[in-house]
């Protein structure tokens, strides 16, 4: 993305430049083909078919498009192994190919929809930071979430370079008073009408050798995490990564964390990449530097918003940045960019986005229709076959967030009434039975082993902030009983 250069003594924008990566075209060894789904043979809409070399490092790659088609043009001729990676599914290996000098091969790709399951993790709680965490490890879910980011980062990559519609981006500045946020300021710059990439950041080898805050003589660079930053190999070795649960304030999302995994005294950054979670789709990126200390402060940082596409290609469509700055205010109070002497201090605030004229033209995607789950009573009797009897009733819900409502996958419910047993006498004693459940990926869960005319009590948490309110039902024998259960921070 773009990068701010600002001058140290005055503090005033000295330059400010879009970075566009021009497409040629020359004759080169590709590959073509389509990708459909093998249970319905529909287009794999958004799929991402990625050659590797010999290694299994990547090398090139494309998204596939509204009817499936993609287009791969490999850097040399070889053989290259072909993956197909789609976002919450599984990745697909096709056979190795080898691609002639000049040749053009079609290769038409079927994959099955095999969701990814996490069966033995759960995202309620914050994880360790590992650096390149790997599955079978405790930092597992952290690996499980970067492989699903990374996917959406290489499909952004890989739109971006392959873009020829033009896109214009809006610019507006706006200086910030520290101590309130009150605008001081406000600019709107001209429209930028740019082809490709719209949006880069320094590259990866000069983060890498001079981090993320630079002087160029009377100047200051800042720069922000791109997704070839983000995918750099440097930056996966610099920097650690940890699962983070959902917050009050980011409902329905998953977030994976980054930070500098060892001291360095270069400028560095920290964030969290915040993901959906139900369709783990990427969302939006936030920053903030670590180094230097002027900058270690949270109103200095920025924000990356990702947008898939109705043709399956993503595109960043909104930017912003804050960084130090100063603002020069005159005899009689106004501000403006004039003596030097006068200037204050003040946070420089740049938003990015792509217009919405563009958008349009681009297309944003619609959301994906949902599923058609089971009913509740369905659910039950599925989930319950073989477990209950001709006393037992039945209870069947699902946990939402309370705010949003969206379904809360990894949920735990639980559920307490009171039973009679035999305490060798010949009254029964009355005692207290409980019994944890976790909601499904789609919030839903079934109790099964509560008796005919019991009054349970259910209650569903997430994390430690996030709590229903005990909603209490009676189960009844031979009869499903529905139930939500709000979930909301404590």
């Amino acid at each position: 993305m773009r990068r701010f250069r600002l001058p140290t003594s005055a503090c005033r924008l000295c330059a400010l430049t879009l970075v566009v990566v021009p497409t040629t075209r020359t004759a080169a060894q590709t590959l073509i083909g389509v990708v459909r789904t093998r249970e319905d043979l529909r287009p794999a809409v958004g799929a991402i078919v990625v050659l590797t070399d010999s290694s299994n490092r990547p090398v090139a790659g494309d998204v596939a498009d509204s009817v499936g088609h993609f287009s791969v043009r490999a850097p040399r001729a070889g053989r290259y192994g072909v993956r197909v990676e789609r976002i919450g599914l599984r990745a697909v290996v096709a056979p190795p190919i080898a691609l002639g000098a000049g040749q053009s091969v079609d290769l038409p790709i079927d994959v099955a929809t095999e969701t990814v399951a996490l069966h033995r993790v759960r995202i309620d709680a914050d994880s360790r930071c590992d650096v390149r965490p790997r599955e079978g490890t405790p930092g597992e879910l952290a690996a499980w979430l970067w492989d699903e980011a990374r996917k959406a980062l290489t499909a952004t990559r890989v739109s971006d370079t392959k873009r020829t519609t033009p896109i214009e981006i809006t610019d507006v500045v706006r200086w910030l008073d520290p101590r309130t946020g009150r605008v001081l300021r406000e600019e709107t710059l001209p429209v930028a009408r740019v082809r490709g990439q719209p949006f880069a950041s320094v590259s990866p080898e000069s983060l890498a050798a001079h981090g993320y805050v630079e002087e160029h003589g009377d100047s200051t660079v800042y720069a922000a995490p791109d997704a070839a930053t983000l995918l750099d190999a440097r930056f996966l070795d610099q920097h650690c990564l940890a699962a983070r649960a959902s917050r009050d304030d980011r409902p329905g999302l998953v977030g994976l964390a980054f930070r500098p995994a060892r001291g360095t005294s270069r400028p560095d950054v920290s964030g969290v990449l915040w993901l959906d979670a139900s369709s783990f789709e990427l969302r939006f990126l936030e920053f903030g530097y670590t180094a230097p200390d002027s900058l270690a402060n949270p109103e200095y940082g920025g924000r990356v918003d990702f947008t898939r596409l109705h043709d399956g290609r993503w595109i960043v469509r909104r930017w912003a940045l804050r960084v130090p700055g100063a603002l020069n205010r005159s005899a009689t109070g106004s501000t403006s960019l004039g003596a030097r002497r006068r200037s204050v201090p003040a946070i420089r605030e740049e938003i990015q986005e792509v217009s919405p004229a563009s958008l349009a033209t681009l297309g944003v995607a619609a959301p994906a229709p949902a599923a058609q789950l089971p009913s509740l009573d369905s659910l039950a009797r599925l989930a319950c076959a073989g477990s209950t009897s001709d006393s037992t009733g039945l209870v069947a819900g699902i946990a939402r967030h309370g705010a949003t409502g969206v379904p809360v996958a990894g949920a735990e419910v639980e559920a307490e009434w009171l039973g009679f047993v035999s305490g060798g006498g010949a009254t029964p004693r009355a005692e207290p039975i409980s019994m944890t459940l976790h909601t499904d990926r789609d919030g839903r869960f079934a109790l099964c082993a509560a008796p005919g005319g019991a009054l349970v009590t259910l209650t569903a948490r997430f994390g430690d902030r996030l709590r229903s309110a005990p909603e209490i039902v009676r189960a009844v024998r031979g009869v499903v009983t529905p139930l939500e259960l709000l979930i909301r921070g404590q």
